[in-house]
Formats: C-alpha cells, structure tokens, sequence
C-alpha cells in the first residue's frame, strides 16, 4: 500500500505513535479492510538499507473504513535501535511509506477462539489489544476482553488513559489489569511484578479463554511457562 504520516503523537517518552492515510499524491485511494490484531509489514529505506518490520495495528477496523480511513502504528524507541533511531529521525508529517496489506492470523475468530479473550501484553505488545478494545466498544467484535498489561514503569505504560476510558465506556466487556514490575507502585488498581500463573488465575477464567501473547521475547518465554502450569 502507498502510504503517508497525517500525524505524530507521543504517547510516552519512548513511544510515539504514527497516523497513516492514503497518499493521494501518488493516487492511493482507500484503505484495505482488517481484523483486529492484525499487522502491516512497513517497507523502510534507511541509511542505504531497506528494511522491513511488522507493526501491529492500533487503531480499530472501523477507523480504516470511508474516505476518512486510517490505520494507526504505534512504535516504541529501542535503545541502540538502529530501525527506531530512523524512525525518530526521519519520520514525520507528509512522509510517504510503503507497506503490505494488513495481515496475520492474531485476531479473534469465533469458530476459532472462547467468547472471553485473556491478553497478556508487554511494552508496545499492548497496540493490538488496544485496536481489539476499540473494535469491541465502538465496531463489531462480539468478544469480551480481559487485559494483563505489563509494563516496566508507570510512565511507560502506552494507552493508559485510553484503556481507562475504555473500561468505563463497556465495564462488562473490557477489563485492564495493568502489572508494574518496578519498586514503586503508586496506580491504584496495579499487580507489583510480572505476569505470572497467580496473577492470570486470579483474574481470569482460564477454564474458558482463549489466550493472546504480544510482547519482548522474554517476556514469551517467561508467560508460556506460567501458563504450560496452568
């Protein structure tokens, strides 16, 4: 897909989401349609060297729709990143990008998947929860979710105020559990910690979930064995 940035947003101090629409300079019109998990494959020429990286999606299904329609990427910083420091440099309003058509299979299929989806997200693993909440309270998705969000600081966590209103907008549906393992934990409602087999069973209904892991490698090697426990 022909692509453009219509806005940057900081999310965090690391974080930094982008607004992608059409570029209508070079005659791209709409965009495709998704399902909620999904990802764009972003086709980057950096310093002589093309790259490409998956991003999940963000933003909702509905919000591609219309003449109006786009597709939100959210990227965190990685220290020493030589893709990000890129990104950072170079990325801004009117860029033009070169992605693939959304894609992936981590979206909830009900032939597929329980009813109630249980998240567990780290870091940046959170964009598309965040894109499966906004579907599920303002689209179509007829699921319900609940998310374990680990985070390694208060203000590292992405979406916090969204995932809050979110919650208020359709309590019965979605549920975030944010989970801090740094020192100090001042956010009501927090776990101290990590993500473990505890923590999922005191939330979940893990007899009736369907399980979805975004996040750092480490924290896939770490959450598969507390739920190969359960």
């Amino acid at each position: 897909e022909k692509l453009a940035i219509a806005e940057v947003v900081e999310e965090t101090g690391s974080t930094r989401s982008f607004k992608l629409v059409p570029d209508a300079a070079r005659s791209a019109n709409g965009l495709a349609p998704f399902r909620a998990g999904q990802y764009l494959s972003l086709k980057v020429c950096a310093a002589g060297t093309a790259i490409t990286r998956p991003y999940s999606i963000a933003s909702a299904p509905y919000e591609a729709l219309g003449s109006e329609g786009y597709y939100q990427i959210t990227i965190r910083r990685e220290p020493g990143g030589f893709l990000t420091r890129h990104l950072w440099e170079h990325w801004s309003e009117g860029t033009r990008i070169e992605s693939s058509g959304p894609c992936g299979t981590f979206y909830y299929e009900p032939l597929r998947d329980a009813h109630k989806i249980t998240g567990l997200a780290g870091g940046s693993g959170a964009t598309p929860f965040r894109s499966m909440a906004r579907e599920i309270v303002y689209g179509d998705l007829g699921a319900e979710l609940l998310l374990l969000y680990g985070s390694s600081d208060e203000d590292d966590i992405v979406f916090y105020e969204e995932f809050k209103m979110l919650e208020e907008e359709a309590p019965d549906r979605i549920r975030v559990v944010h989970v801090l393992s740094c020192d100090e934990v001042t956010l009501a409602g927090c776990e101290q910690g990590f993500i473990t087999a505890g923590t999922i069973r005191k939330y979940a209904n893990v007899e009736n979930s369907s399980f979805f892991i975004c996040g750092p490698p480490a924290m896939y090697s770490f959450v598969e064995q507390e739920l190969a426990s359960l």
